[in-house]
């Protein structure tokens, strides 16, 4: 038993694990299906109507704003406070067509719980109002065998490497 091991020790030395562009490609299909999963249950959460929602930014768009304009940004900086911390998915930034000096963040934290902070534009800023939070339901990710091959792989190949 031990030469098998060692065996597949050394052969895993010279074969670094690579995980597969069609398991990356999984793995993202599975990331938004959680994703829109979690936003479901949130705005079930809350009484928004469909119709009234603008659109949503992420951390990600912000950062992106920031690049096109060039530099800093005092309102788009006052936001990114409101991205920081744990939750499941990415943190959502929400704007309303009635109420273009208001937005709402939505996210869901590990304790299943949806919140919701309200935010109005001041002169240079985005100010909380109210934060709020309700039960939601547990949303979970699969795993992929893929993903759990190439762990495996990965964990023998530390293993015998070091």
């Amino acid at each position: 038993m031990m030469k098998v091991l060692v065996v597949m020790g050394l052969m895993t030395l010279h074969d670094i694990p690579a995980i597969s562009d069609d398991c990356i490609r999984q793995m993202e299909m599975r990331d938004e299906h959680f994703e829109e999963m979690v936003y479901e249950d949130v705005f079930q959460s809350y009484d928004y109507q469909g119709e009234d929602v603008m659109g949503y930014f992420t951390s990600d768009d912000l950062h992106k704003g920031l690049v096109l304009i060039g530099g800093r940004n005092q309102r788009i900086d006052s936001l990114n406070k409101y991205f920081e911390g744990e939750s499941q998915g990415r943190r959502r930034l929400y704007f309303l067509k009635s109420k273009p000096d208001q937005a709402f963040l939505l996210y869901k934290n590990f304790d299943n719980e949806n919140i919701r902070i309200e935010l109005r534009r001041d002169k240079q800023t985005w100010k909380k109002v109210n934060e709020s939070d309700r039960p939601g339901k547990e949303i979970k990710a699969e795993s992929l065998a893929c993903e759990e091959n190439y762990h495996v792989e990965k964990i023998i190949n530390d293993f015998f490497s070091n």
